[in-house]
């Protein structure tokens, strides 16, 4: 529920339940449940209940995000980017121009950036992978 709260630019966000089946019910402050989420807002509850589940795990493991921020506003994708430590001890980002600006996730957390990969286009049937420098 917390890490719901800090994803969330809504101010009436209260939290989220998780129930036996994992199925994620997110409620508003007065307790009432929140119907009718937004594709971004079902996103984060689903980021949010990653994130409680690798904070409570005995083994841990990385997280592998493909397009994070994919139907994220602007807002929304700060608060995703500020939370990622929260969400597992380490995260794998695969990200474009489009998603997530490399610029916005070392603003945050370029002290905890280990590597950056580029795939560079050689060709129309050619790309590579090569470490780009900090």
């Amino acid at each position: 529920s917390n890490l719901f709260c800090k994803l969330s630019t809504f101010e009436y966000v209260g939290g989220m339940n998780i129930t036996e089946d994992y199925t994620i019910e997110p409620y508003a402050k007065n307790n009432k449940p929140l119907s009718r989420l937004s594709g971004g807002y079902l996103r984060l509850a689903a980021y949010a209940l990653i994130g409680g589940l690798q904070q409570n795990v005995p083994i841990k493991g990385p997280l592998f995000m493909d397009t994070p921020a994919g139907n994220l506003d602007t807002a929304n994708t700060r608060n995703l980017i500020q939370c990622l430590p929260e969400l597992s001890e380490q995260v794998i980002l695969f990200i474009h121009d489009k998603d997530i600006k490399r610029e916005d996730v070392h603003h945050y957390h370029s002290d905890k950036i280990c590597r950056e990969y580029v795939i560079e286009k050689i060709s129309d049937t050619r790309s590579e992978i090569r470490l780009m420098g900090k």
